[in-house]
């Protein structure tokens, strides 16, 4: 059991890499309950693929683990407690009062007591999937996604899809966050779309839009960023590119609450600065989820409208079309009610209000189903309604993709 309780100090600590490589011992012990608390732990670092891999090898270990043994009772409630927590499986029933004349045992009943009321710290682990994508004005189709929110186990990050609809659209993404306090960032973006009613117009844009940012990144307490310099090629009749940089901060003291800044001038074919400051709550589970979200755009005549910043269709704002609305102000909310039905099924309810050159209001419903292992993946479709009180075009909005809306 050295090994089990070795991994979870080190896990509390914060050091993952020597959590996983001591659970990695416990699950290749002979005694069945060691390698139990040792796959059940595994777990939550292996990605939902990983789940394939250590679910089979902890079922193994506690059909060879009576579970009347004592230390085979704490293996068969790790293996609930920790499959739970991923959205598995039902809560462990309570720990027995009795217990053996055995100090360790004792004490490793104490240690799963408290975790009642400081549970061990949950870490999103990585998620490979396929996704629903795609929004009114868009098109719709799907993703190959692959989310890594803890890359090395030391906090660094990978985000990569690659998506299709069949209007014939497609999107190659990448984005790659360094471990470490001061860290390298790194993204690529390429495009290809057809935008029907592009920008309240009736006539579709099409282009095809290529941008590669790079920069150092900061992490402190609890403020983070980076700055990258961003090259842009655009094709849409003529080709053309810019040159500019990017500023990100991101600031948290909460896992429920975020501030977002991002800057972002661009100079060249396309000239374009603008800059974003974005506020959100949002609780883990059913409960009251809020954003507040403002953009301020300056572009010239010959700036395409796809790379000035634009709402609707799932971009802050879910009524109406992809990017519909576009103005050197736009600022607005959203209030959102999501409750948790059954299993991995949320529903949610919201309201949406917004300065878009006129008042613009919407509303609408949304489900999503929350994947294990959570809470790193969750799928969602939601679909709205609104317009502007200017009388601007409005109507109906439907987004879907991997993850929550904000």
């Amino acid at each position: 059991m050295d090994a089990v309780d070795t991994g979870d100090e080190a896990w509390a600590a914060g050091d993952r890499t020597t959590a996983r490589a001591a659970w990695d011992r416990a699950a290749r012990s002979a005694h069945p309950a060691t390698a139990a608390m040792g796959e059940a732990r595994l777990l939550q670092v292996s990605g939902n693929v990983g789940l394939a891999v250590h679910g089979p090898r902890l079922d193994s270990a506690l059909a060879r683990c009576p579970p009347a043994a004592p230390w085979c009772t704490l293996a068969h409630y790790d293996a609930r407690f920790y499959t739970h927590r991923l959205g598995l499986g039902p809560a462990p029933p309570p720990l027995p009062t009795a217990t053996p004349a055995d100090p360790a045992w004792t004490a490793a009943v104490e240690r799963r007591r408290a975790w009642a009321t400081q549970p061990p710290p949950q870490v999103p682990t990585w998620t490979l999937g396929l996704s629903p994508f795609g929004a009114s004005g868009y098109g719709f189709g799907a993703a190959i996604v692959l989310r890594h929110p803890d890359l090395g186990l030391r906090g660094g990050r990978l985000v990569a899809s690659a998506g299709a609809t069949l209007s014939d659209d497609h999107q190659l993404l990448f984005a790659f966050d360094s471990p470490g306090g001061v860290w390298l960032h790194a993204d690529a973006q390429s495009r290809r779309t057809t935008l029907a009613g592009a920008a309240g117009t009736s006539s579709p844009a099409q282009w095809r839009s290529h941008d590669v940012g790079l920069g150092p990144g900061l992490r402190a307490s609890h403020l983070e960023g980076w700055v990258a310099a961003r090259l842009w090629s655009d094709t849409a009749g003529t080709a053309g590119q810019s040159l500019g940089a990017d500023v990100h901060l991101s600031w948290s003291r909460r896992p429920t609450d975020r501030v977002l800044l991002h800057a972002q001038s661009m100079r060249g074919h396309a000239p374009l600065h603008h800059a974003t400051l974005d506020v959100r709550h949002r609780p883990g589970g059913t409960g009251l989820a809020v954003r507040a979200v403002a953009t301020a755009t300056a572009t010239q005549p010959r700036t395409p409208l796809w790379r000035a910043p634009g709402w609707g269709g799932g971009t802050v704002l879910r009524h109406g079309r992809y990017l519909q609305y576009q103005a050197p102000l736009l600022a607005g909310g959203v209030a959102e009610w999501c409750q948790e039905v059954a299993g991995p099924l949320q529903v949610a309810a919201f309201t949406e209000a917004a300065w878009v050159g006129a008042w613009a209001l919407g509303g609408g419903i949304g489900a999503a189903v929350a994947l294990p292992p959570r809470p790193s993946s969750t799928v969602r479709i939601d679909a709205a309604w609104g317009g502007s009180l200017g009388g601007g075009p409005g109507g109906w909005g439907v987004s879907t993709g991997w993850g929550q809306a904000f």
